[in-house]
C-alpha cells in the first residue's frame, strides 16, 4: 500500500497538507547556534546566547530568510482567510478566522496564530500561540477559533519572578 499512497500524493489525488515543525537554513552559517561554544559546546559547557530567539524566532529577529521556514508547507489546493475577529471573555479572548478552500480539491490547512509584543518588552518579534489543522472540502469554509488567556499576553519578569 506504500506505493499507492506515494502515487496518490505525486499525482495530486491526495493532498499532503503538512507543515514543517522546524526551520531549514540555506547553509550551516545561517543558524542561531553556529559557534563551537554554542554547539556542541566547549569543556562540557554550552553557551545559549540566543536566549529567547530559538528556532523561527531567531530568523524573524535577525530578518534572515531561511531556505524553508518553520510552518512552511505545500498543498495542491489554495486557501483564503477572512472575517478575523476577537471576542472578549470573562478570563481571556477568542480569536476566530474563516478559512475557505478556494482550490479544486479537498485539503487540510494548518492555521497558525502569532502574537507580537511591543519592541520594549524584550520578546521575539512574533510568538506562536496556537495552531490547528482543519480539513476543508473544495469550495467550503470552516471557522477556526483560538482561546487565549490573559497570561498569553503577559511576559515573565525575571526580577520579580512573576507574569506582568
Amino acid at each position: 500500500e506504500d506505493g499507492h499512497a506515494i502515487a496518490e500524493v505525486l499525482y495530486g489525488d491526495i493532498n499532503p497538507s503538512a507543515r514543517l515543525p522546524m526551520t531549514f537554513p540555506i547553509n550551516d552559517s545561517q543558524v542561531p547556534a553556529n559557534t563551537p561554544s554554542q554547539s556542541p559546546g566547549i569543556n562540557q559547557e554550552t553557551e545559549y546566547s540566543e536566549k529567547l530567539l530559538v528556532g523561527y524566532r531567531w530568523y524573524d529577529a535577525n530578518q534572515e530568510e531561511p531556505l524553508f521556514p518553520f510552518g512552511h508547507g505545500l498543498s495542491y489546493t489554495s486557501f483564503s482567510y477572512s472575517n478575523a475577529s476577537v471576542s472578549v471573555l470573562d478570563e481571556g479572548y477568542n480569536v476566530s478566522v474563516s478559512v475557505t478552500n478556494t482550490g479544486k480539491i479537498d485539503g487540510a490547512e494548518v492555521v497558525q496564530l502569532y502574537l507580537e509584543f511591543p519592541e520594549n518588552a524584550g520578546e521575539p518579534p512574533k510568538l506562536l500561540k496556537g495552531f490547528e489543522k482543519v480539513m476543508i472540502s473544495s469550495g467550503e469554509t470552516e471557522t477556526v477559533t483560538f482561546p487565549l488567556s490573559v497570561q498569553d499576553f503577559s511576559i515573565w519578569d525575571i526580577n520579580v519572578h512573576d507574569w506582568k
